[in-house]
């Protein structure tokens, strides 16, 4: 807007928010759409439907107030008074990015200029260096199972009894090694669990001998695990990663575990579902094929579009309407409103003609009946 470009892109790190479905005009109904951090999936009892809409709709309210004007009145302080509201720039963006694939995304409306890019980054593994390679290698067993909580938790601050914990349950399967990233102190290690700082978690996920995967549920850690075909057990913390988990149960592709009640027992049962049961990884590989064969990759997709709107300047024909709507208007509820009192009033009217014609006809059988009555008097 600064710059006066028109040729406007919107990039979101994940899915499709709920905010951003409201101002680009892409329905979002609550009956089937979980909103952030839901541990709901699209298939809702009464009572979560209840739920969803209402966190659907406060959610998008607090994000709009607490956040969207705060961008606002910062970029006016720059610009000036008349720099438009983020809102409205997220109305008139002519392209939308999402950083999803919809092969794992719950099924939803969409809209034209709406570009499921996820993925974009991934291409096939590149071969490791001589340590990790030689690293691999050498682990003993029948397969390796990674660890890893992402780079924003702050593993150090773990309670060393769920580490414990961790460590105990892996213990119990000698025939797999474990790669442990963790940060800070760390329990005696038995001989099966290699601590590990830092690793290539792309390449190192794509190794054949990687069987499992032990995740924190990041949207980048899915997209790596979900293009590679590993299966997954989450856990877990904050933010989307709960609705993630769902995802993840919803298509067979894994199991959670609960941070609040993590057990050696409840990691072992975990770890004894995804390693013993080959069913998640069929499904695991599966996705991943129709990920790697869609008919148009999201690099080719995104940079297409990119090109298309550097030509074009803008797509106003993709922009709906409903993005200015207001609620009433965009459910058409003034429209129902006038229909359903049209229809009282005709039920009204007719029901004032029925009993209209019943007094009438009952005056006269009154009047015939007293007229009779006076003629048998007057004889």
């Amino acid at each position: 807007k600064v710059v006066n470009n028109p040729s406007t892109i919107w990039m979101s790190t994940a899915f499709m928010l709920d905010p951003l479905a409201k101002y680009s005009g892409v329905p979002y109904p609550a009956s089937y759409v979980p909103t952030l951090s839901s541990t709901f999936t699209d298939k809702m009892t009464l009572p979560q439907r209840i739920r969803n809409f209402i966190q659907t709709r406060v959610f998008t309210s607090a994000v709009e107030y607490f956040f969207l004007s705060s961008y606002t009145e910062f970029f006016r302080a720059k610009y000036g008074d008349d720099f438009p509201s983020i809102p409205d720039l997220m109305r008139e963006t002519q392209l939308y990015f999402i950083n999803a694939d919809p092969f794992f995304e719950y099924a939803r409306p969409t809209q034209h200029n709406i570009i499921y890019m996820g993925g974009i980054t991934m291409e096939k593994p590149e071969p490791m260096n001589e340590e990790w390679t030689k690293l691999l290698e050498n682990a003993p067993g029948e397969g390796i199972v990674v660890f890893s909580l992402g780079s924003v938790a702050r593993t150090e601050y773990m309670p060393m009894e769920k580490k414990e914990a961790l460590v105990k349950a892996f213990a119990k399967f000698p025939q797999f090694t474990f790669f442990f990233r963790i940060d800070g102190d760390v329990p005696t290690l038995p001989e099966n669990v290699r601590h590990i700082g830092w690793m290539p978690q792309k390449e190192l996920l794509g190794h054949q001998k990687v069987k499992a995967f032990l995740t924190h549920g990041g949207y980048n850690s899915l997209t790596e695990a979900t293009f590679l075909g590993v299966p997954l057990i989450m856990l877990p913390l904050f933010g989307d990663q709960h609705g993630n988990a769902k995802r993840v149960e919803r298509l067979g592709l894994g199991v959670s575990l609960d941070k609040s009640s993590l057990t050696v027992e409840s990691i072992e049962s975990a770890l004894s579902t995804i390693l013993l049961d080959k069913s998640y990884k069929e499904r695991a590989m599966r996705l991943a094929q129709m990920i790697q064969q869609k008919p148009v990759q999201s690099a080719d997709l995104a940079l297409k579009w990119v090109e298309f709107l550097a030509q074009f300047r803008t797509v106003d024909n993709l922009l709906p309407e409903s993005r200015h709507m207001g609620w009433i208007q965009y459910y058409s509820l003034d429209v129902i409103s006038i229909l359903i009192l049209a229809v009282f009033l005709i039920f009204f009217l007719m029901y004032k003609l029925v009993c209209c014609c019943c007094c009438r006809c009952c005056r006269r059988s009154s009047s015939s009946s007293t007229d009779a009555l006076r003629k048998r008097k007057r004889e």
